[in-house]
């Protein structure tokens, strides 16, 4: 029988197993947050893990909210910044699920005004070559962006660092592939081709939007290579929410 991986949403129950992930599992390309934002991040369900059957954790990513002023002094959640990815268990293609799934939560349930943003430190190839896969591209950011994003880094993690963004286009392809997951959860080990089965019922994905990524599996927002930045999520959030309340 093969064994299970649990994709799962934080709650404040798991801050401590989070914490731990990170002071155990220090990465040269991963840059220490401020325990505030961490703390925060956690709580409100933003950190999306894979757990195995022990209900140890063997992949997580962080949405972190980049919220900057506007014109008139308002504070708004203009970017979401995609960071602290890691995964434990290589060969097995959970880069896709991990932060896929994670991108579609942060849309569904707090989408920036903008778009998703990552940072990469400047030798880290291998991230570039998966999130450019999966649709992002480089980004030149704004001063303003760099500023909020600073505030939680440690110090020494500041710089040295290049820019990939995401929007909308992306968003369809992924719901498809999480809707897919559902009909194959089955993952295998390119290097041991030990088998797994990726249990998604505890999602709030799951649990609460399948009709809305059915709906939103449908729709064309353009081609990740040439981005629209026009298009903003969270109006398109808004429009795809009320679509489908409607009787």
């Amino acid at each position: 029988m093969a064994k299970k991986l649990f994709l799962h949403q934080s709650t404040h129950n798991d801050l401590d197993d989070i914490l731990n992930f990170y002071q155990n599992n220090k990465h040269k390309d991963i840059s220490g947050r401020d325990k505030i934002v961490m703390e925060a991040r956690v709580k409100e369900g933003a950190v999306t893990t894979l757990k195995d059957e022990n209900g140890d954790i063997k992949a997580i990513s962080i949405s972190y909210p980049v919220v900057v002023d506007d014109e008139n002094g308002d504070e708004i959640h203009k970017w979401t910044e995609i960071g602290s990815t890691h995964i434990l268990m290589g060969g097995m293609g959970l880069f896709d699920i991990l932060v896929g799934s994670q991108i579609l939560n942060a849309f569904l349930l707090s989408p920036p005004e903008e778009r998703f943003v990552i940072e990469i430190k400047k030798n880290n190839d291998h991230s570039f070559h998966v999130f450019r896969k999966m649709g992002c591209v480089d980004f030149e950011p704004t001063e303003d962006m760099m500023e909020a994003v600073y505030s939680t880094l440690a110090p020494e993690d500041i710089g040295n660092v290049d820019w990939l963004h995401c929007g909308a286009e992306i968003i369809p392809e992924l719901a498809q592939r999480f809707l897919d997951r559902i009909d194959n959860p089955t993952i295998v080990n390119k290097e041991t081709n030990e088998e797994f089965e990726l249990d998604i019922s505890k999602s709030p994905l799951s649990k609460h939007f399948i009709p809305v990524l059915e709906q939103l599996a449908k729709h064309d927002y353009g081609m990740s290579h040439n981005p629209d930045m026009e298009q903003k999520l969270a109006h398109i959030q808004k429009k795809l929410i009320n679509n489908h309340k409607k009787p």
